[in-house]
């Protein structure tokens, strides 16, 4: 049964039309919920299964099908680098809080020892550090409907989990200073690294993300602590990036791209197909996924046009084409 099936259903009992459900945590800005699916594929590519999962949690968020004690969501992304979780991380920013901005990154890899647990919310009076307030915390206060992105999650300490496990559990936690922080309005997305490459060889070998967890579980639950992981909303596999995938995403970075040329230089960029295929060409890397294509659009392309305009050969408010010339990119006046 589907999300879309539930909405219906509950339209149908309460008379109420779909387009009015919602839930009243208050940080949420979600347009038509029932959309967010379709909506989040288009800004990342090749993610399906992963796309659907977060898609139908935040759903049952939006019906109010969930304890509104507890934070909005609690995801865990695994796979390797540059396969889109950071990506969905801030696709689900833009759509659930309207700006990217909202999103809060702790790279929880700073956070391998024990006494760590101090930096992410803040020391007890007479302690080192007490004025500055934790990472963590002091994030939360400023942006309280945020999505939290807790990078490389399985390098934290046991300590430093524990700390999310009340979280997760009472939506609320007392900071160093004795202060009451409130993360009802923010979803914590978690990454992990672990097991990439057992994932990536399982999904090579046909076997669905069902499969594929049952095999990691019990792994995944001892580093992570049972109590934990239990309270995940959802464990989420990502695919290894097919060079198939990497020419439907190479639009979607240059019409970013052009975005920000039309904003800063009220320039309009267009492009031929064999520069989408050269692009595709020079940054598919399997072991990297979308990492090298990403710094190749938004640096190398982003330079050769300013270098164009510092030149002379195009100006403010221009017509600017890209194009391939002798196996190389070049940017003209259009």
């Amino acid at each position: 049964v589907t999300m879309d099936v539930l909405y219906r259903v509950y339209s149908l009992w309460t008379g109420k039309p779909i387009s009015e459900i919602g839930s009243s945590r208050s940080g949420l800005s979600l347009q038509e919920p029932l959309n967010l699916h379709a909506r989040l594929t288009k800004q990342v590519v090749g993610q399906d299964h992963a796309v659907e999962a977060v898609a139908e949690a935040i759903l049952t968020v939006c019906a109010g099908m969930k304890d509104e004690s507890a934070p909005v969501g609690a995801f865990l992304f695994l796979g390797p680098t540059g396969v889109g979780k950071t990506e969905l991380a801030k696709a689900v920013t833009r759509e659930l809080y309207g700006s990217e901005h909202e999103l809060i990154r702790i790279d929880m890899s700073e956070y391998q020892e024990k006494h760590e647990v101090s930096r992410l919310i803040g020391s007890p009076p007479g302690y080192v550090g007490y004025d500055e307030g934790g990472q963590l915390t002091e994030a939360v206060k400023k942006k309280p409907n945020a999505v939290i992105l807790l990078d490389e999650i399985d390098k934290a300490h046991e300590d430093v989990l524990t700390v999310f496990l009340q979280v997760f559990d009472e939506g609320r936690l007392t900071d160093g200073q004795g202060e009451t922080v409130d993360f009802r309005n923010c979803l914590f997305i978690m990454t992990c690294n672990l097991y990439s490459q057992e994932i990536a060889d399982m999904m090579r070998e046909g076997m669905d993300h069902d499969e594929v967890l049952d095999q990691i579980e019990p792994a995944l639950m001892r580093r992570l602590r049972p109590e934990l992981y239990n309270r995940l909303d959802a464990v989420v596999p990502f695919n290894r990036i097919s060079s198939e995938v990497v020419n439907t995403v190479v639009p979607i970075m240059l019409e970013k791209l052009a975005k920000e040329l039309q904003k800063s230089q009220k320039m309009t960029l267009d492009w031929t197909q064999d520069v989408i295929d050269w692009l595709g060409k020079e940054g598919y890397s399997e072991e990297l996924g979308l990492r090298p294509l990403k710094r190749l659009v938004m640096k190398g392309v982003r330079n050769k046009v300013a270098r164009a305009i510092l030149g002379g050969q195009v100006s403010k408010g221009d017509r600017v084409l890209l194009m391939v010339v002798d196996d190389d990119l070049v940017v003209t006046k259009g």
